[in-house]
C-alpha cells in the first residue's frame, strides 16, 4: 500500500470519527426518548442546553411551534415612514423573541411591510403573539386636579341630555336573551333605559349598560360611572362597571364631547380591576381618569425593566424600571414638582396605575403595578426593555404546530429516508456486485457526514430538508453509476482493472462536476430567495450536494484502490 493511498485513508478516517463526535449529542437525546428528554430538562436543565446546543436544531414543523406573518400599520404615513417602521419593527420583534428566550427564532422580513416570525419549540403560543404585537408605548402622564374632573364630566352629561332629548329617530335596539345586569324596578323603566342608550348611539350596539333607569334619564352620562373613595385634592375617584365600558368610551368618542375637551386633557380609562369590595353589585371595572394629554416622559427613556415583587403587598409581581442617566434629572424634576398629585403609568393608551407622589424621587426609578401574575410582569418588562413598536401590527397569518404533530412528521420522514436507503442498497448490490457494496457503504459515510455537518454548522433540519437528504441520496447514488459505467465501458475495451478504474474516474468526474455545480447553483437561489422550510430544503440539498460528490469520487475510489493494492480484487466485480 503505497503512502498517497494511505494518507487518503487516514483522512477519511479521520473526518469519519469527527463526524460520529459531531452527532454524539443528537444520538445521545434521541436514545432518551420523548420522556426523558423532558425528565433531564427538569433535572439538569444546564445539561440538557449544553446537548441541544450541539444536536441538530429541529425546524418548526419537526418540533412543534408556531408560524405566523405580522403585518405593519402603515396607514396615514409616507413612503419612507412606512419603510422606516418596518425596519425598526423588525428590529423591536427580534429583541423581544431574543429576550422571551425562543431558540433559533426566524424573524424575517417579507414583502412590503410584513414581517415572519417562526418560533420552534414554545410552549405557550398565545403568549408568544401578545410578546410580539404588543405595541408596548409607554407614559408618564401627570392626573389633572379633581375640581376640572367634575367640571368636564359635568359638561358631558349635559351635552348627552341633549343628545338624547333632540332626537327624535333611532332604532330600538334588538332584544337580547341575556338578563339585565342589574334588577331593574319593572319592564317599563328597561325599556327606557334601552331607548335613551339606543337613541344615543344609533350606530352602535353596546352590550345593556347596568344603570338605574330614572338615573339614566336624568343624567345619561353620570348614571353610567361609580365613585369610589376620595381623591388627594378632596374630589371624587370614578370608575366605570365593565358593562359600561363600551358606552362610556362612545360618548368620550363623540364629536360634541371632543370639541369641547381642552387641548391639553384626555379622559382614558384604566385597566379592568376585580372589586375588592364585597357590597358593590358589579364584579369587575375600570377607573376613569383625566390626564395631562402631554407624557411628563416616554417608554423611550427606560434604560432597564425587571420582573419584581412588591414585599408590601404580599410579594405581588411589579415591574421595576430605571431610566436612563439622561432622564434621571428629568423624573427627579417632575416627582419634586408634583408632590401630591397622581403620575399616571399609560401603557397603550390604558392607565395600569396612577401612585401619588409623596416625595421627590432622585435615583431615577419607578415601578408598574396592576394585578400581574409574574409570566405577564415578566412579558411586560421584555417589551419594554426592547423599546415600543413605531406602529400597530396585526397578525395576518397564523399556524400553530402540535409537538405530536412534529413527532409524527420525524417518524414519517425517517421512515421514508431507511425505505429509500434499503431499496438503493439491495439494487446496488444485486445490479452491481462487489462495486454496488463499496457504493452502498460510501452512501452510508454520505448521509453521516450530512447530518453531521448540520449539527455542527448549526443548520435546522425541517421536513423539507429531510426530503433534500433523500434526494441526494439518490444524487449520490446516481454519481457511483455514473463512474461504474464508465469503468465497465473501459474494461470491455480489454484495459487492466487499474487502468479501467483510473480512466472511468476521470472521465466521469466532469460530467458529475457539471451536474452538481448546476444542481447547488439552484440551492444557492432557493437560499436567497426563499424562506423558512424552502431554506431548509436549500441548506441540506447544499450540504448534500458536496458530501456525495467527495463520497463518490473520493471515498469510493480509496476503496478500489485498498482492494486492488492489498490483493482482494483479482477480478472487476462491476
Amino acid at each position: 500500500m503505497d503512502r498517497k493511498l494511505l494518507g487518503r485513508l487516514g483522512t477519511t478516517i479521520v473526518m469519519l470519527i469527527i463526524a460520529i463526535a459531531g452527532l454524539w449529542s443528537t444520538i445521545r437525546l434521541i436514545e432518551m426518548g420523548p420522556e426523558g428528554r423532558a425528565e433531564l430538562k427538569d433535572t439538569a436543565p444546564e445539561t440538557f442546553q449544553e446537548l441541544q446546543a450541539k444536536a441538530i436544531s429541529l425546524g418548526l414543523d419537526l418540533q412543534g411551534g408556531m408560524h405566523m406573518v405580522v403585518e405593519i400599520d402603515a396607514t396615514d404615513m409616507t413612503e419612507e415612514e412606512a419603510w422606516d417602521a418596518h425596519r425598526r419593527a423588525l428590529e423591536v420583534i427580534r429583541n423581544r423573541i431574543d429576550e422571551f428566550g425562543v431558540e433559533e427564532p426566524i424573524i424575517q422580513p417579507l414583502g412590503e411591510g410584513r414581517i415572519l416570525v417562526q418560533l420552534a419549540g414554545i410552549d405557550d403560543p398565545e403568549r408568544a403573539k401578545n410578546i410580539v404585537r404588543r405595541t408596548a408605548f409607554l407614559e408618564f402622564k401627570l392626573v389633572a386636579l379633581s375640581s376640572r374632573t367634575s367640571e368636564l364630566v359635568t359638561v358631558i352629561d349635559e351635552i348627552a341630555k341633549e343628545m338624547r332629548e333632540s332626537s327624535t329617530e333611532y332604532e330600538a335596539p334588538v332584544e337580547s336573551d341575556e338578563p339585565p345586569m342589574v334588577a331593574m324596578s319593572d319592564e317599563a323603566d328597561t325599556a327606557a333605559v334601552d331607548t335613551a342608550m339606543a337613541a344615543l348611539f344609533a350606530d352602535l350596539e353596546p352590550e345593556t349598560p347596568a344603570v338605574d333607569a330614572a338615573s339614566a334619564e336624568e343624567h345619561p352620562f353620570l348614571s353610567l360611572l361609580q365613585s369610589f373613595g376620595y381623591t388627594e385634592d378632596g374630589g371624587l375617584n370614578l370608575a366605570v362597571p365593565e358593562p359600561n365600558i363600551a358606552a362610556v368610551e362612545e360618548i368620550l368618542a363623540l364629536p360634541e364631547v371632543t370639541d369641547i375637551m381642552p387641548d391639553e386633557l384626555e379622559f382614558r380609562l384604566g385597566v379592568v380591576e376585580e372589586s375588592e369590595n364585597s357590597s358593590n353589585p358589579f364584579e369587575s371595572y375600570a377607573r376613569l381618569y383625566l390626564l395631562n394629554r402631554e407624557a411628563e416622559i416616554t417608554g423611550a427613556a427606560v434604560s432597564r425593566a425587571n420582573l419584581s415583587f412588591d414585599q408590601r403587598r404580599f410579594n405581588e409581581p411589579i415591574v421595576s424600571v430605571a431610566f436612563k442617566s439622561d432622564y434621571v434629572k428629568r423624573f427627579a424634576q417632575i416627582t419634586g414638582d408634583n408632590t401630591g398629585r397622581q403620575l399616571a403609568i399609560v401603557l397603550d393608551g390604558k392607565v395600569r396605575s396612577a401612585p401619588v407622589l409623596r416625595v421627590r424621587i432622585p435615583d431615577g426609578r419607578a415601578q408598574i403595578e396592576g394585578a400581574f401574575n409574574a409570566d405577564e410582569a415578566n412579558d411586560l418588562a421584555v417589551v419594554l426593555r426592547s423599546g415600543a413598536l413605531p406602529a400597530p401590527i396585526k397578525i395576518v397569518e397564523e399556524r400553530t404546530v402540535g409537538s405530536t404533530l412534529g413527532q409524527d412528521s420525524i417518524d414519517a420522514g425517517a421512515s421514508a429516508g431507511l425505505f429509500g436507503l434499503a431499496f438503493v442498497i439491495v439494487f446496488m448490490f444485486v445490479y452491481y456486485r462487489v462495486s454496488g457494496v463499496i457504493a452502498n457503504a460510501v452512501l452510508v459515510v454520505n448521509v453521516v457526514l450530512i447530518l453531521s455537518a448540520l449539527a455542527m454548522f448549526g443548520a435546522t433540519l425541517t421536513l423539507p430538508g429531510i426530503a433534500g437528504i433523500v434526494l441526494t441520496m439518490g444524487m449520490a447514488v446516481d454519481a457511483n453509476v455514473l463512474i461504474f459505467e464508465r469503468i465497465r465501458e473501459e474494461f470491455r475495451t480489454g484495459k487492466s482493472i487499474v487502468a479501467s478504474i483510473q480512466t472511468g474516474y476521470e472521465r466521469a468526474f466532469k460530467t458529475i462536476l457539471d451536474a452538481n455545480i448546476t444542481t447547488f447553483l439552484t440551492g444557492l437561489i432557493l437560499f436567497y430567495y426563499g424562506s423558512g422550510p424552502i431554506r431548509g430544503f436549500a441548506v441540506t440539498l447544499m450540504i448534500g450536494i458536496v458530501m456525495s460528490v467527495f463520497t463518490a469520487v473520493f471515498c469510493s475510489r480509496i476503496a478500489f484502490d485498498f482492494l486492488y493494492s492489498t490483493g482482494r480484487m483479482r477480478r472487476l466485480s462491476i
